[in-house]
């Protein structure tokens, strides 16, 4: 009951994903696992780097620009409202409001769409390019949707 109250709260979302094999687990940068940012763990990186089925995916500037716009695209196209995106060569933030679809089904739909996309322009021929799941963070009001949109658009720089 209590989530789904504050379910009913949550006006946006941050996203964050990255590409294959670019942050992995144990990562002296830290990373993040249920929405936990964890520490440095060397054994775990060790472990992590041993299980990849190809090296570290990059994605250059056309790749970059064929990932935002086919984000763009999907978002238009089922009325989600995209507030900020950014595309790097290693990550993807997107700041969306609400949307009628779970935020989970959302991003699915976003990296499938633009796995198939980079497939068919001839890039990214790594049979994966994106890492399993996705960060996520909750908006529950104005200031902290515009303070995330604001981290957005100046780490786009």
């Amino acid at each position: 009951m209590l989530l789904l109250t504050l379910m009913r709260k949550v006006i946006g979302y941050m996203v964050t994903w990255t590409t294959y094999g670019t942050w992995l687990q144990g990562d002296d940068r830290g990373w993040v696992k249920d929405a936990e940012v964890l520490v440095v763990n060397k054994k775990l990186e060790t472990v992590s780097k041993k299980k990849l089925q190809n090296g570290p995916l990059r994605l250059k500037r056309r790749e970059k620009e064929i990932v935002r716009n086919c984000i763009l695209e999907q978002a238009q196209r089922r009325g989600e409202n995209i507030r900020a995106i950014a595309v790097f060569s290693n990550h993807v933030h997107v700041i969306l409001d609400r949307c009628t679809d779970e935020i989970e089904s959302v991003v699915r739909k976003y990296k499938a769409g633009t796995t198939a996309k980079l497939h068919k322009a001839g890039f990214a021929c790594a049979k994966k390019i994106w890492t399993r799941g996705f960060d996520k963070r909750y908006c529950f009001d104005n200031k902290e949707l515009n303070t995330r949109v604001k981290y957005v658009t100046e780490h786009n720089k």
